[in-house]
């Protein structure tokens, strides 16, 4: 039962070394693809909630979740600035 209080805290924690991991570890094209898939539909998720919100207080969680997904979309960015830099054609056949 204990674990099942800690459950946000590792959620966000986890998060938080995923996006690292994703700034540090040098991704495939397929897997960054998926992830701004991903980053496009939390993005409609978050938009779509919040329009529908009556009260401010049923969303509270908005600040936190706004600092989250920024941070996901700047590794992503770097992610794919990494990719672009190290991969990117050059002309050759």
């Amino acid at each position: 039962m204990q674990t099942l209080r800690n459950l946000p805290g590792l959620v966000v924690i986890t998060s938080v070394v995923v996006i690292l991991a994703i700034m540090i570890i040098p991704m495939g094209t397929g897997l960054m693809d998926v992830f701004l898939a991903m980053n496009i539909a939390l993005a409609l998720t978050i938009i779509i909630s919040a329009m529908y919100v009556t009260e401010p207080l049923q969303f509270s969680i908005f600040p936190g979740l706004l600092l989250l997904v920024t941070l996901f979309r700047l590794s992503l960015n770097i992610a794919t600035t990494r990719l672009i830099l190290g991969e990117a054609y050059a002309g050759r056949l």
